[in-house]
C-alpha cells in the first residue's frame, strides 16, 4: 500500500505556488497516494495541471472577497460594506476552523504546507507520527515582521524546504529543531 501525502494550500488557482503544487502532485503521485486540501475554492480557477489521480478537497466554497470589501469602503456603499464585511468575517473564521478540523482528522504519513498560516496550524494540531514539511517560496526582503512570522510558524515542523541555498542558510540560524533543506524549484518535465 502506498504511503499518503497531503499537500495543504490556500487555493488551486493560477499562480507560482499553485503551479508548484501541481508539479509536486505529478511527481509524488508516482509513488504516493496524494491528496490536496485547498482552503478556498475560487471560481474560474483550473486544476487541469494537477495529476488526475490526486484528490482535491476544498474546505470553503468561496474566498474572502477582500477586494470587493475595499471597493465598497472606497465607494462608501453601506449595504455592500455590510454584505462583504460579513462574508469576509465569516470566511476568515471558517478558514481557521475548517483547516484545524482537517488537520486533526488527517491520516497521512506526510503533510506538506505552502503557507506560514498552514505551517502554524499543522505544527500545533497534527497527529503524532505524521512527518511535516513546510515550504517557503518568497524572499523575505529583510522584512523583520515577515521573518518572525515564518520562523514562529515552523515551530513543531520537521522539515523546512527553501527554494535557494541563501534562504536555507538564512533560516537555518534562526529556526531551531527544524531541519532546513534547499531543494531547487521543480519544473513540469
Amino acid at each position: 500500500m502506498k504511503k499518503k501525502v497531503t499537500i495543504m494550500c490556500l487555493h488551486t488557482g493560477i499562480g507560482g505556488i499553485e503551479k508548484y503544487v501541481a508539479s509536486l502532485t505529478k511527481m509524488l503521485s508516482i509513488n504516493y497516494e496524494v491528496r490536496v486540501i485547498a482552503t478556498y475554492k475560487v471560481k474560474n480557477r483550473m486544476t487541469e495541471d494537477f495529476d488526475k489521480n490526486v484528490k482535491i478537497d476544498y474546505l470553503i466554497n468561496d474566498y474572502p472577497r477582500k477586494e470587493e470589501y475595499r471597493q465598497a469602503i472606497k465607494k462608501k456603499n453601506i449595504i455592500k460594506i455590510i454584505i462583504y464585511g460579513f462574508k469576509l468575517f465569516k470566511t476568515l473564521i471558517l478558514k481557521y476552523y475548517r483547516n484545524i478540523k482537517a488537520i486533526k482528522k488527517n491520516e497521512s504519513d506526510y503533510i506538506i504546507t505552502t503557507r506560514y498560516f498552514h505551517n502554524k496550524l499543522v505544527g500545533k494540531y497534527r497527529k503524532k507520527g505524521i512527518v511535516t514539511i513546510a515550504t517557503e517560496h518568497n524572499f523575505h526582503n529583510n522584512d523583520e515582521k515577515y521573518i518572525k512570522k515564518i520562523v514562529s510558524s515552523c515551530f513543531n515542523i520537521d522539515y523546512f524546504v527553501l527554494v535557494s541555498n541563501s534562504l536555507k542558510e538564512f533560516y537555518e540560524s534562526r529556526i531551531k529543531n527544524t531541519k532546513c533543506l534547499y531543494i531547487p524549484p521543480v519544473i513540469d518535465k
